[in-house]
């Protein structure tokens, strides 16, 4: 690994472009994490542009709709740096925030390690103001109902919410997230131009949906749709289970994985809450990861998902409005990265469903993997491979 940084497209210093915002974050560790860079250049391979050294590395996400670029640097051989540039950087910067995380935790136990927010004034001159926020006592501020923060050192109030996303935006329930992103993409139309400036927005709804999934279930798929099926020469009606790949912005149903469902409606009532979520995140995901985000797929299966959203729609909409949600958010402003108990108690009976259904647990070949955050995702064949290419190829051999 080269020992000298690159040239690189930005760093710190260079001013933040028209149409791009920056989220900054400060890890400081209480002895130096020896191998941390190692191991957050193979964490974030799919990233790489080739650019990495001794001390950091320059990243693009894989996905060019995003627009995303990170620089990663250790400044010290105890304080890393992260800054993610794009028109929507929250996406990319938690990715990253919650690899390095990640990382410190499991890889060097005991280690001890804070994480901060640079102010973000600075002065016509570019001055900057050095003052930093305790990322950790950000989240408590909300999590007791605080919107701002006062900067000590420049006197500046900053709503909370855009010290931690980069927009002062509320925090809500996931399914208010859902029904907002679903709301603007309805008025803005459905051109790729403009699906395009959501895309990181959308991708990031998904990903906090199956972080906070996998706090409850993380050993099965989470991702399905549900479709009516008739069957027989009476026509009897029963209801189809088919799972999706879980691959961030390639979500895309996988045919392989079905399952029949021949129980009661209560079952559908039982499940509904969780199944409505997973309906409002698809019907979002799905428009992104087809025409934006770069997934191939044939005319008659790209129909086809799009025709099991519609009736997994339809069957939702046969359903008593109250079943829906109960209602129960849990009392916390960070409810947004949670479940309400309705939705976990419906995600278990899913999970209890897919167990009686695949005693084998092979889920129509889908594979659990660990994403770059550390996050557990189950992902198709196709997609494994970008998580585990397999032994290289020796010329000659």
């Amino acid at each position: 690994m080269p020992f000298e940084r690159p040239e690189l497209e930005w760093d710190l210093r260079t001013p933040v472009q028209p149409g791009q915002r920056a989220l900054t974050l400060v890890c400081e560790t209480s002895e130096p994490a020896l191998g941390l860079m190692a191991w957050l250049t193979v964490r974030h391979h799919r990233a790489s542009v080739g650019r990495h050294w001794r001390s950091g590395l320059f990243l693009r996400h894989q996905v060019p709709a995003y627009d995303s670029e990170a620089l990663v640097e250790l400044v010290t051989d105890r304080q890393l740096v992260v800054q993610v540039r794009a028109p929507s950087p929250d996406l990319f910067f938690n990715v990253i925030r919650d690899s390095v995380e990640d990382l410190l935790t499991h890889r060097w136990p005991g280690m001890t390690y804070r994480l901060y927010i640079p102010c973000p004034t600075s002065s016509v001159g570019g001055k900057v103001c050095p003052e930093r926020f305790s990322l950790k006592g950000l989240l408590r501020l909300r999590e007791h109902g605080h919107a701002t923060r006062t900067c000590e050192g420049c006197v500046i109030t900053y709503d909370i919410w855009y010290l931690l996303t980069g927009f002062a935006l509320p925090s809500h329930p996931l399914k208010s997230d859902l029904d907002r992103l679903s709301g603007e993409i309805r008025e803005v139309g459905q051109g790729v131009d403009e699906l395009r400036r959501y895309a990181a927005d959308i991708a990031n709804a998904v990903r906090l949906m199956l972080k906070a999934i996998a706090v409850e279930v993380d050993d099965c798929p989470r991702l399905f749709t549900l479709t009516d099926v008739s069957t027989g020469v009476l026509r009897r009606r029963h209801h189809r289970v088919t799972l999706w790949c879980e691959h961030p912005g390639r979500w895309h149903a996988v045919p392989e994985a079905v399952y029949e469902v021949r129980k009661p409606q209560r079952w559908l009532v039982e499940i509904a809450p969780y199944a409505n979520l997973v309906l409002k995140a698809l019907r979002l995901a799905f428009p992104i990861a087809s025409r934006v985000a770069g997934l191939v797929l044939s005319e008659e299966r790209f129909k086809e998902s799009e025709r099991e959203l519609q009736l997994m729609e339809a069957i939702i909409d046969r359903l008593p409005s109250d079943v829906l949600s109960s209602g129960w958010e849990i009392e916390t402003p960070e409810v947004s990265t949670k479940l309400t108990l309705a939705e976990g108690q419906a995600l278990r009976a899913l999970r209890q469903f897919l167990r009686e259904q695949d005693p084998a647990r092979a889920y129509g070949s889908l594979r659990r993997v660990m994403a770059e955050s550390g996050d557990f995702l189950w992902v198709c064949p196709q997609h494994y491979a970008e998580y585990d290419p397999g032994l290289p190829t020796i010329p000659g051999a």
